[in-house]
């Protein structure tokens, strides 16, 4: 099966410190890949070089086979939908108008919408749950809801891949369980490969098709759930030495 997102010797950091380097990853249709690592260990830094917002201080990065420096802008925008962290600032646009947006790098010149374009829109709220509160301000949802709109518009700017950054901030568990569940959804039935970066260590490690893990020296390695926690992986994620990775919860306790 062809990658729709790979890289080759890639270093990224700022101007010229490098964070992280020597990075070989491959992401296929219909799998759900998640990131994991410490905080400042460099996992938004990565994400952002591989989308472009930032130069890779070497290597490369191929989407779809296309190096990912000759990608104009409105090409990139139709391989790769990103959600962020951020909270959004469109308190006075309704929920359609906001998941409407995604259909923007497939309009003409005056960004007007079709009627399949709208049809798209509505098909991707229906398949997020969030179509009931179509007509509702943005600044009237749930942390929740908002979560399931972000989702939603990436899903109508019908991309081969959705990168999120953190999706899972704000949420409560249940909340957490269900968006996460909703993402393996989309990937499986729409063919979509999806990279999310998370503090969630056990839902990751058990609703991740693969792992890339960043550990405490920076090294990148990546494999599915089990193979990170039968290769030992997992137990360098953390600086402490005070915790452990329990196999049988999935997620890390005291180690005493």
């Amino acid at each position: 099966m062809k990658a729709l997102l790979a890289t080759h010797s890639l270093s990224v950091g700022y101007k010229h410190t490098t964070i992280l380097k020597d990075i070989d990853i491959s992401i296929f249709p219909a799998e759900v890949v998640s990131l994991l690592g410490s905080n400042g260990i460099g996992k938004s830094t990565l994400l952002k070089s591989l989308t472009g917002e930032i130069d890779a201080i070497s290597g490369s990065v191929e989407i779809d086979n296309t190096p990912l420096k000759n990608l104009s802008n409105k090409a990139l925008s139709q391989l790769i939908a990103i959600v962020t962290t951020e909270r959004v600032q469109a308190g006075g646009l309704k929920v359609e108008e906001l998941v409407s947006l995604g259909r923007h790098p497939h309009t003409g010149f005056f960004g007007k919408l079709s009627q399949k374009d709208k049809q798209i829109a509505m098909e991707a709220m229906q398949s997020v749950g969030i179509y009931h509160k179509k007509d509702s301000f943005t600044s009237e949802l749930s942390d929740g809801e908002r979560q399931k709109m972000m989702i939603a518009r990436a899903i109508a700017q019908q991309t081969p891949i959705i990168i999120l950054d953190e999706p899972f901030s704000f949420l409560d568990t249940a909340s957490r369980i269900e968006i996460f569940a909703l993402l393996k959804k989309i990937s499986r039935e729409k063919g979509v490969a999806i990279l999310l970066s998370s503090h969630d260590v056990a839902q990751s490690m058990r609703m991740s098709d693969r792992i890339i893990m960043i550990d405490r020296n920076r090294n990148v390695t990546c494999g599915t759930p089990s193979e990170i926690i039968q290769e030992g992986n997992i137990n360098n994620l953390f600086d402490s030495q005070n915790i452990v990775y329990d196999t049988a919860l999935s997620d890390f306790i005291p180690k005493n």
